[in-house]
């Protein structure tokens, strides 16, 4: 698996054609997620199906959450799934903290990196019907 940082993970946003799959609660990404983002939440039973109806395995995707545990485990069942390029953006959109709560690596939002438009899980599961 390929974990990125943020800058990395913009860089293939805006330059490479990536797509970013936010695997956190839909209540999460309402509060604030990265533009263009697609809201797809990891663990949920119909992860991989929703997935498999939205993009082809082959598709480029950065795949992130809130501070990199989520996005770990749902860049693993990708692949596992036979999708061939997944990036996984390893400080999600708040950032990584140690075990005391202290940020110990810059996230997507205290970066400054765009913010705003995207799909909702709601918005994506209704496309699908």
């Amino acid at each position: 698996m390929n974990r990125i940082t943020i800058e990395e993970a913009r860089r293939l946003l805006e330059q490479e054609g990536y797509h970013y799959i936010d695997v956190r609660t839909e209540v999460e990404f309402t509060a604030g997620h990265p533009a263009a983002a697609y809201n797809v939440p990891y663990p949920n039973d119909d992860f991989l199906s929703v997935m498999r109806a939205l993009f082809d395995k082959n598709d480029k995707l950065v795949i992130g959450c809130q501070g990199g545990k989520r996005s770990f485990r749902a860049a693993e069942a990708l692949i596992a799934d036979g999708f061939t390029d997944i990036a996984e953006m390893r400080a999600g959109y708040g950032g990584v903290r140690n075990a005391f709560g202290l940020l110990t690596e810059k996230g997507w939002l205290a970066a400054g990196f765009p913010t705003g438009d995207g799909t909702s899980y709601t918005d994506l599961k209704a496309q699908m019907r």
